[in-house]
């Protein structure tokens, strides 16, 4: 789980994002789901936690694995990009595709 809701490099804040990512985490782990939830994370802190969660957990052939991203996005000729809190605003161009979490990533 993912909320990200303090952005600081031009985009815009959000209000409910953490609390949103929280309630879905709280129902989940009532259902006796095991749950991480992660909050305004920066670039790399996104790349890192997303790369952990699927190598650690997704390393058992038995595991359903289940992500949910409350925050900015963008799509691009596409393309969808997770937009962590560090990020510029799409319009930068390159400086914002270096910093946003491509979604063919996850099919890594």
């Amino acid at each position: 789980m993912v909320g990200i809701e303090n952005y600081t490099n031009g985009c815009p804040r959000l209000s409910n994002a953490i609390a949103d990512a929280r309630a879905v985490a709280d129902e989940l782990k009532r259902k006796s789901f095991n749950v991480t939830l992660k909050t305004n994370l920066k670039s790399s802190q996104l790349e890192q936690a997303l790369k952990a969660f699927f190598i650690n957990k997704g390393g058992n052939p038995n595991a359903r694995l289940f992500v949910w991203f409350a925050g900015h996005g963008h799509t691009e000729n596409g393309q969808g990009f997770l937009i962590p809190a560090d990020a510029p605003r799409p319009e930068v161009g390159r400086k914002f595709k270096f910093a946003a979490l491509p979604m063919r990533r996850f099919g890594e």
